[in-house]
This record gives structure tokens, C-alpha cells and sequence, in this order.
């Protein structure tokens, strides 16, 4: 009982050692981007019973954009008492990255007998270059990876002993809040329901009425939420179905994106960038590193004598594996506007992915515990592994802590537009190709710089305001006098949607605009009288 308390204790340790870097890092404030805006906006309006969603510049109410709502309902609770939300989710997600390293811990203890290799992963995950980041931003991510891994490991619990069924309705409420959190957490319920039908004791039928119950009580809350949605906006998460054009496209595009995400898993990104060493073999890394996950995980399964435990433990970590990137490649294809394919979406993966590995190496030492030699080598792969990502992510962190993240950035709060903008007066209009930074900064309401918010290159190139199809923000700007606010993103933004005539594009956009005022980040424009004579 000594040896379980004091193996407590040192988990308690290693997942305060998580929670200290999240605080650091975040020392100038947790992270804050267009979705951290959104969702703080919506907690604040839906707090003041305005609704779950933002106002406009227009004065328009619009229902939370393509998210899902349980985040901002969460912060709304704080926002009642008038707590500032940054600080909050700051707070909030220091806990949840303590409590989740902590539960993975407890639930490893079952399986692990080794506490090193229990220890190891603790401390992979705590110093973690992709869970630091991803726990340090105010994004739905935390709370949804926190409710998403509790409800799995209850599942695992309700399969090694059926008849707690408390475990069972509570390990599906808890994935149905999660999926309520972040939709791609929908698959910590496909997998906990292909568990359940697989494993649990009983005839197929009384498993398959198992799964099936639990997947009803998990999707219930976003369900609900889907109806709500659809009679407010005509649409699901205010998305569209893509046609088959440009299906081919989307499919490379999902996977030298995955391909990055992995890569940074393992590597910094300098490396992924602009490596001092031959490019391919970054694409011979990924494709080793995965095919090293099939191979452990085969090794994992196909042992006769393994703890069956165990065996259950990395069949839901490798289920999890495959159906989340088949999710995210479904939903890549076949969804508009398209989701983003990076590492924080993959969060969830990596952790499950490194403990699928501990399990792996565990495995591994104990099939050759005869083999000293080969014994020590697993954990020097464990040590190593905790050594690398400690050297990255701390790395990772430093930064963070030096020079902000997101909005919360020196750069952005050092804005020469954003000062500008502060000393307008309240009813001057604003078009802005940063609308969520100029309303999480200045609090000012702007139209949205329609060309790159909706992601549709235009074919003839005009200057803003003269195009043949105006928009609501050109008019703003034409006939209203409104701002056009450039930030200098918008060369990036360009760039993504133009290539090389990225610059064509710009230049020809504000020649022949009356140039306001230019600073150390971007340059403010109005429309020329001389234009409107004419």
C-alpha cells in the first residue's frame, strides 16, 4: 500500500510539473486568436442574455460560428461574476492539464507494472511541445481532451467490471460533453462504443445493445445541439457540403498537412521548414514512425501471455489512432469552409499516440526481461524521448512566456493600428482584414474583409470598393466612409489564396485610396472623394 501512495505522490508531482510550465508559458495571459474571441464573446453575450453567439458591426446577431457550444456556455458561468475570461481560462487550463496528466497516470498504473515507464510518460507529457501549446490557448481543446480521456478510461473500467453500471451512463455523459465541447471528440465515443461491442462479456446482441445505448446517451447533447443549429441557421456548425470538384487537391492537401503534424511530433519545426538535411527524408521520418506504431502495436496484440488488461488498453488507444485520422480526413473532404489541419487539432492523437508507445515499450521490456541488455534499452528509449520533447518543449514554452501568444503578443499589443484605431471615434465604421483582433484589442466592431474571410480569390483584379460584385463591407467603405484597416497578415493571407500574384493583388487593391495613416504593422485607407466625383 507504501509502494502505491509513494508511486501517488510522484504522479501528483509530474502532473504539477505540467500545470507550472502551462502557467509560465502563459504568463503574459492564455493565448487568444479569432476562435478564442468568438468564444469569450459568446460567453459575455450569452451571460447578458443576449444570446450564445456575437453582434456584428451591422448590429446582427449571429449564433456561434462552427463550433460547438459547451466551452462558451462554460465561460459564461465565469462571465456572470464579471471574471476576466483570459484569466480564467488561464486558471482553468493549468488544472486541466494537471487533472488529465493525472488520470492517464492512474489509469497506466493498472497496466504498467514498471513505475518508470509509468513515470516516463508522465513527464513526456508534462514537458510535451504539442500538450503545452495546445492546454495554453483559451480553445476548446483542454476541457474536451480532459472530459474525452475520463470518459475512455471509465469505459475500459465498465468492460473489466460490467456491473458498475454507474461507470457506464457516466463514461457516456462524459463523452457527450466532450463531442459538446469539440465535435472531433465525437471519436472518444465511436471508439468507447467498438469497445464495447468487441469486449464486453455477454452474446453479440447484448453487446450490441450495450454500444448502442451508451452511443445514444453520448450523442444526445449534440444532437440537441444540431437541431437547435439547424433551425436557427439552415446549416450544421454553420458548414456546407464540398462538391466532388477539387476532391484530388483536398486529398493531397490533407495528408502533406498530416504529414507536418506527425512530423512535429517528433521534430522541431526549423526542421520541418527548412531542414539542414535532404527534404525527404522528413516523409521516409513520418512514414518510419507510424509504420514503428503498427508494428509495436501488432507486437502489443499478438502475445498470447500478455495481460489482457494491457491488451484492451492499446486496442482503444490504436482504435482511437485510426478513427480520429479518418475522421479528420472525412470531415477535411467533404465540409466548407475546410478545417484547419494542424497540431493542436491533433492533440487529442498525440497523447493517445505516445501512450499507445509507453505501452509498447513496456510490452517490450517485459517479453525481454531475460535480456538485460535489451531490458535497459527500452527504457533508454523512454529516457530519451522524455529528454527530447523536454528540450523542445521547454523551449516552447520560454517563448511563450517572453513574448505572449496570439493577441496577447508584445507585437499585437504593441500595435501601432491598434492605437490608432483606439482613438477613433465609437460610430466610425471599420473594414479590417482582422476582425477578431481589432474587437478582442480595441473592442471595436468591424466588417470583415470579405475576399479573405470567405476564402474566394476574385478573377479580375479592381481596387477595393469598384469590383463588379460589392459586398456589404465594400459598401461600408465606398459609400459610408468606413476605414479599410490592412494589417500587414494580409500579405500572408494573399499569399495563400494568389501565390506569386500576391502582390499584384495588393498593390492594385489601394492604388488610388487615400492612404490615412501607415504604421509599424500595416497602413489604415479611406476611399478617395476625388474617386466618388468622378
Amino acid at each position: 500500500m507504501s509502494k502505491l501512495k509513494n508511486r501517488n505522490w510522484l504522479y501528483i508531482l509530474i502532473s504539477t510539473l505540467g500545470a507550472v510550465l502551462v502557467w509560465w508559458g502563459t504568463s503574459r495571459g492564455a493565448g487568444v486568436g479569432g476562435d478564442a474571441t468568438i468564444y469569450m464573446t459568446s460567453a459575455k453575450n450569452f451571460a447578458e442574455g443576449i444570446g450564445l453567439g456575437i453582434i456584428g458591426a451591422d448590429g446582427a446577431f449571429r449564433l456561434v460560428p462552427y463550433f460547438p457550444p459547451f466551452y462558451p456556455i462554460f465561460l459564461s458561468v465565469f462571465s456572470l461574476f464579471h471574471l476576466d475570461l483570459v484569466m480564467v481560462a488561464r486558471v482553468v487550463n493549468t488544472i486541466l492539464i494537471a487533472a488529465t496528466i493525472y488520470l492517464v497516470l492512474r489509469a497506466s498504473d493498472q497496466v504498467i507494472k514498471d513505475w518508470r515507464y509509468t513515470a516516463a510518460l508522465g513527464l513526456l507529457l508534462a514537458v510535451s511541445p504539442v500538450l503545452n501549446p495546445a492546454f495554453s490557448w483559451v480553445m476548446s481543446e483542454p476541457l474536451s481532451i480532459l472530459l474525452g480521456t475520463a470518459s475512455l478510461i471509465l469505459c475500459l473500467q465498465v468492460i473489466k467490471k460490467p456491473k458498475h453500471n454507474n461507470l457506464f451512463y457516466f463514461s457516456a455523459i462524459l463523452a457527450g460533453f466532450s463531442t459538446l465541447t469539440r465535435y472531433g471528440a465525437i471519436v472518444y465515443t465511436a471508439t468507447a462504443c467498438m469497445l464495447l461491442l468487441i469486449f464486453l462479456n455477454g452474446k453479440f446482441a447484448q453487446r450490441l445493445r450495450q454500444s448502442m445505448i451508451y452511443g445514444l446517451i453520448a450523442l444526445c447533447p449534440v444532437m440537441i445541439w444540431a437541431v437547435v443549429d439547424m433551425l436557427l441557421t439552415n446549416s450544421i456548425s454553420s458548414r456546407s457540403v464540398h462538391g466532388l470538384e477539387g476532391m484530388g487537391a483536398r486529398i493531397v492537401s490533407f495528408f502533406i498537412n498530416l504529414k507536418s503534424v506527425l512530423l512535429f511530433w517528433l521534430i522541431p519545426d526549423s526542421w520541418i521548414l527548412t531542414p539542414f538535411y535532404p527534404q525527404i527524408l522528413n516523409t521516409i521520418l513520418s512514414i518510419v514512425f507510424v509504420t514503428l506504431i503498427i508494428i509495436g502495436s501488432w507486437f502489443l496484440f499478438k502475445k498470447s501471455k500478455i495481460d489482457q488488461h494491457l491488451k484492451l488498453f492499446g486496442t482503444a488507444l490504436m482504435l482511437f489512432f485510426i478513427l480520429y485520422v479518418l475522421m479528420t480526413f472525412v470531415i477535411s473532404l467533404v465540409t466548407y469552409p475546410p478545417i484547419t489541419i494542424g497540431t493542436r487539432m491533433f492533440s487529442p492523437m498525440y497523447l493517445m499516440a505516445f501512450w499507445l508507445i509507453a505501452l509498447i515499450l513496456y510490452q517490450i521490456s517485459v517479453a525481454v526481461k531475460g535480456r538485460q541488455w535489451l531490458y535497459r534499452a527500452t527504457l533508454a528509449v523512454s529516457i530519451v524521448l522524455v529528454f527530447w520533447s523536454g528540450w523542445r518543449g521547454i523551449r516552447i514554452v520560454q517563448d511563450n512566456h517572453q513574448t505572449g501568444l496570439g493577441f496577447q503578443s508584445i507585437a499585437w499589443q504593441e500595435s501601432d493600428l491598434i492605437d490608432y484605431v483606439n482613438d477613433l471615434p465609437e460610430d466610425q465604421g471599420l473594414v479590417t482584414n482582422e476582425e477578431m483582433a481589432v474587437l478582442f484589442i480595441a473592442e471595436r466592431n468591424a466588417y470583415p474583409f470579405a475576399e479573405i474571410y470567405y476564402d474566394k480569390p476574385v478573377d479580375v483584379f479592381t481596387m477595393y470598393g469598384e469590383g463588379q460584385d460589392v459586398n456589404v463591407s465594400e459598401t461600408q467603405f465606398r459609400d459610408h466612409g468606413a476605414y479599410l484597416v490592412l494589417f500587414d497578415s494580409i500579405y500572408s493571407q494573399f499569399e495563400g489564396m494568389y501565390a506569386e500574384k500576391s502582390e499584384q493583388r495588393l498593390q492594385i487593391l489601394t492604388n488610388g485610396l487615400d492612404l490615412i495613416y501607415q504604421g509599424n504593422d500595416g497602413c489604415i485607407y479611406q476611399y478617395a472623394l476625388s474617386i466618388e466625383e468622378k
